[in-house]
């Protein structure tokens, strides 16, 4: 009799053993699962809060000036994030004109005849005025990505022109500048300038598999 309690009390002590540690177990899967809702909760707030800073130039109508606004932010944040174009941390930007959009500029001497050297045949005399002349253009009906094959080992890497272009100077600029007794008058009539007064329209905005945007495509009206 007293071996078959003894017994009942060992096998009530086991089976309690077994609750309790079953309890802890489903606790701590509970208090996982709370914390991996939380986290990914979390997960998406950031990706909310991302997309909102591009999402907001997702527009029928904007001036150029908000496309090199969203241009910019894009370039400043594959550099933060060291992103190669294509990474999952990477944004394209796809600019669509339909104007050529050239940087030039008008060199002549100051009293004497105006005789205007323009775009590209000025650029010898803006050389030694020691101007820099982008004479890149941005062509018409021709499509342009942020992201394009340019470091010529198949690494996808962002357009070192397109990075160019977008930073460039942006506003028309009349100065005048002397060299060997000699002034000149020199009109920088800025492209990117031009840029900022034509309408475009975002025409697609692409996400990744996280739902986080990674690329935007905008054309001109």
């Amino acid at each position: 009799m007293e071996n078959a309690t003894k017994a009942l009390l060992i096998a009530g002590g086991v089976l309690l053993a077994i609750i309790i540690i079953s309890l802890f177990v489903s606790m701590y899967k509970s208090i996982s699962g709370l914390e991996k809702a939380q986290d990914e909760k979390i997960e998406m707030q950031q990706i909310s809060a991302f997309n909102a800073e591009y999402e907001a130039f997702d527009k029928k109508i904007m001036y150029g000036t908000d496309v090199i606004t969203v241009m910019k932010k894009a370039i400043n944040h594959n550099k933060q994030e060291h992103a190669s174009s294509g990474a999952s941390n990477c944004i394209n930007i796809i600019v669509k004109p339909s104007t050529t959009f050239q940087s030039s500029i008008e060199i002549y001497e100051e009293d004497k005849e105006p005789v205007i050297k323009e775009g590209l045949d000025a650029k010898p005399t803006a050389d030694l005025l020691g101007i820099s002349l982008s004479c890149v253009p941005l062509e018409g009906n021709k499509e342009y990505s942020l992201g394009d094959w340019t470091d010529g080992k198949q690494n996808l890497e962002m357009n070192k022109d397109m990075i160019a272009w977008f930073t460039s100077f942006a506003e028309d600029t009349v100065e005048k500048r002397t060299i060997k007794n000699v002034n000149y008058i020199y009109h920088i009539i800025s492209g990117v300038h031009e840029f900022k007064t034509h309408i475009f329209k975002c025409t697609n905005v692409s996400y990744d598999k996280y739902g986080r945007i990674n690329e935007m495509t905008f054309e001109e009206k």
